[in-house]
């Protein structure tokens, strides 16, 4: 009996290295918009928070990611809806080393960005539109442990 206490004692001792040792992938959107600023008869563009918006604006979503484990991650998607009142620009989705997907709103599939199909009346498939994207899906193979990496996408605020 003593032994069997001595066993457990020395598999719960090495639970938390286990359990440690894992990826941990973080995630951080920003949103931001374009400002034209006049100085001395120049207007120049800076990039600011978009923390007001306005019909016919363009925004820039920005997702940082960080492996913060100590172990690589495989595999990794990475989500963003298309926000209600605004349409995805088609292209406008990036992200080195990542394959891009995208969701167009009647399917539950995630399907290539640059092939992506709808099916209207009647059965036909036709080329999804930039108003037919729902959602982005970004795979990243691998990040490893301490890395960092973004992808972006646009979107312009419906009228």
């Amino acid at each position: 009996m003593n032994i069997l206490k001595k066993l457990i004692a020395f598999n719960l001792a090495l639970l938390p290295c286990v359990l440690m040792a894992a990826p941990k992938v973080e995630i951080q959107q920003v949103v931001e918009k374009d400002l034209i600023i006049e100085q001395n008869g120049q207007q120049t563009t800076q990039r600011v928070a978009a923390t007001e918006i306005a019909a016919g604006e363009t925004l820039f979503f920005t997702l940082s990611y960080q492996n913060s484990g100590d172990e690589i991650a495989t595999n990794v998607a990475i989500d963003s809806p298309v926000p209600p009142g605004t349409t995805y620009v088609l292209g406008s989705a990036a992200g080195d080393g990542t394959q891009i997907l995208v969701k167009v709103s009647n399917d539950t599939e995630y399907q290539a960005a640059d092939s992506a199909t709808v099916t209207i009346k009647g059965g036909e498939t036709i080329s999804a539109q930039a108003s037919d994207i729902s959602a982005l899906r970004w795979v990243v193979k691998d990040i490893p442990a301490t890395s960092t990496g973004q992808v972006s996408f646009q979107v312009v605020v419906n009228q």
